[in-house]
């Protein structure tokens, strides 16, 4: 049985591919465009938002390509910090083809870095 947690997420994922509305917000050093996902983003103190990440080059995992990822990310504006709460990666550009590996297992807060994807996001939902 899948704990509470685990189905708010897995929810939330299936409601991002019926209804995404994917903003572009930045481009890192690689060519890496990043995209949020303007219509499932929760607003307030802790904004939950999904990202869509195109990579510039390939990324080979064994004996798979990943050229995109959709990860559910948490923002703290209050101190400035970033979290990973699940990340889906797959064989093609726009998070689709095939899903090549998951987590769901979130990551840790961490500061968020200067002039970074996560800064632009950062300004986007909290403010400057």
């Amino acid at each position: 049985m899948l704990g509470p947690a685990l189905f708010l997420l897995s929810s939330m994922f299936w409601v991002v591919e019926a209804h995404a509305d994917w903003v572009r917000f930045s481009e890192n050093e690689l060519g890496d465009i990043f995209f949020y996902d303007s219509a499932s983003t929760k607003k307030d103190s802790h904004p939950i938002v999904w990202i869509l990440i195109n990579y510039h080059r390939p990324v080979r995992v064994d004996k798979s390509v990943i050229q995109s990822a959709k990860l559910m990310t948490q923002i703290y504006c209050k101190d400035k910090s970033v979290r990973e709460l699940a990340v889906f990666e797959y064989s093609g550009i726009n998070g689709e083809g095939k899903l090549v590996r998951s987590s769901e297992s979130g990551s840790l807060w961490t500061p968020v870095a200067k002039e970074s994807p996560e800064e632009d996001l950062s300004q986007i939902l909290c403010g400057k």
